[in-house]
This record gives C-alpha cells, structure tokens and sequence, in this order.
C-alpha cells in the first residue's frame, strides 16, 4: 500500500498544483504494440483524399455522431478548428435502451477500410485505456482519502461511458488547432505523438 499511497499522492499534488499529469510505464495496461497499430491506421486514415475520408462523415451516422469531420468543421469557442478528426465510441445494439433513448454517441461505430483491422485497433485501444481510467479514478480517490471505489461506483455503473477521438493537426492553416476549452465528463485520457 505504500506505493500506492505515494502514486496518490504525486495525483493529488499534480490535480491541486497544475492541473494535469502524465502517466508512464502504464505497458502492463496498455501495451506499446497497440498503440502503435493505432497509430499507423491513423496516419493512413489522415494521408488520404478527402473524397476517401468522407466515406465515413459525421453526418451519415444521426444521433450517434461517430465518424470523420473535415478540418474546420469542429468549433471551440466560436472559431473553427484547424484539426480533422474520427470519432468512436462503444457499440451499442440498435434497439438497446441507451439507442431508443436517443442518447447521442451510443449507436453502431463508422470504421475505416480495412474495417476489420479498425474495429479490433479501437475497441482494443478504448478497453486500455477505460481500464487505465478507472485506475487512474481510484488513485485519484485515494488522493481524496475516499474509498478506491468511490468515483467508480458513482460514475461508471453499470460501465462507463467512454467516447474516444483520434485527431490530426494538418498545421497548414493559421487557424488555432483547438481553441481553448473544457472536457465533458470526469477523466481525459490523451495520447500525443513525437510533436507533442
């Protein structure tokens, strides 16, 4: 328990003092191998037409709002993005409750060709990282001096809901990239690559 206590409390200074922190040697969690098949997909994905990438618009998907957006089309703070962007999130059923209750993201994903090479890189990434961020809410938790269950049990029963982006900055524009803002919901788990 003396790691764990010192890991919480390294969380607590880091959420109080700065308001973020990183998070290393978490291979056992996410492996490195997954991430970068990610990563690669990604990269492909991006280096594409526009006519290609389209293919999965947002706007095909309705109420789910998963798929691809087109640099500019995403607003923070009343100004355009200079970022394009694929969104997925978990797979519910058509007729679930969550579906027939209208609840924005929780329909069928959009993937890209190869579909099948997606849909495992993404579900496998999304299942690292919500078992990442549910330890990071424990120690988080425990940072408090709450019970290590405590955000878990309130916030993610009976799963939680776990929307994941990947975006590329093309960087040709003088647009800002995002604009200044605000994550919905409790935990943002974000990855960068070499630029940072």
């Amino acid at each position: 328990m003396q790691g764990t206590a010192r890991v919480a409390a390294q969380i607590r200074r880091a959420c109080t003092d700065v308001g973020f922190f990183y998070v290393s040697n978490f291979e056992h969690v996410a492996p490195q191998r997954d991430t970068a098949r990610l990563e690669a997909l990604a990269r492909r994905f991006f280096a594409q037409g526009e006519e290609q990438k389209m293919r999965i618009a947002m706007g095909k998907s309705g109420l789910h709002w998963k798929g691809y957006f087109p640099s500019g089309n995403e607003l923070t703070s009343g100004a355009p993005d200079a970022k394009e962007g694929i969104y997925f999130g978990e797979e519910y059923a058509l007729d679930s409750p969550q579906v027939c209750a209208k609840f924005a993201m929780h329909g069928p994903n959009q993937w890209p060709e190869p579909r099948t090479e997606w849909r495992d890189a993404v579900m496998t990434h999304m299942s690292n990282m919500t078992h990442l961020g549910l330890k990071l809410m424990s120690g988080m938790a425990i940072s408090l001096d709450l019970a290590p269950d405590y955000f878990t049990s309130k916030f993610c029963q009976p799963r939680p809901f776990t929307p994941f982006r990947i975006f590329h900055y093309p960087g040709s524009d003088a647009r800002q990239g995002v604009g200044r803002h605000t994550d919905y919901g409790c935990l943002t788990i974000l990855w960068t690559d070499e630029v940072g």
